[in-house]
């Protein structure tokens, strides 16, 4: 008896954890840097309808579960986060590229000015 609820427990378990909706497939695509058109790695995918999550690999791939009109969500530092909606061609195509831009933000002046320091931490922090 003792077996056989360790048995089923561990069966229950499994089906919990596998089991996705009956709309839900995987959708594989690639994040692209859309200046350089390089792959993007680590950059971090969830899809908010679902709340799962994966980061992309070194060739800048993924592959999550997804639904059509479900809404994934792409950020990574340095580069815009973007919002994209899945559509059925996301599945029938394969090589989806997604391309995330660079933020650019551009110093008009830089004013370096010399500090007179005493070398005490007190007299410093007054000046």
């Amino acid at each position: 008896m003792k077996y056989f609820l360790i048995v089923l427990f561990t069966f229950i378990s499994l089906i919990g954890f596998s089991q996705e909706t009956e709309e839900s497939q995987r959708l594989k695509a690639v994040v692209i840097n859309a200046q350089t058109e390089e792959p993007l790695e680590s950059v971090h995918v969830v899809n908010l309808n679902q709340v799962f999550g994966t980061i992309t690999n070194e060739k800048g791939e993924f592959s999550i579960a997804a639904a059509v009109n479900d809404t994934l969500y792409f950020s990574f530092l340095g580069f815009k986060s973007q919002k994209i909606r899945v559509t059925n061609d996301m599945f029938k195509f394969e090589n989806t590229e997604i391309a995330l831009t660079e933020l650019a933000y551009a110093l008009e002046e830089v004013i370096v000015r010399p500090y007179q320091l005493t070398g005490y931490l007190e007299i410093d922090v007054k000046n």
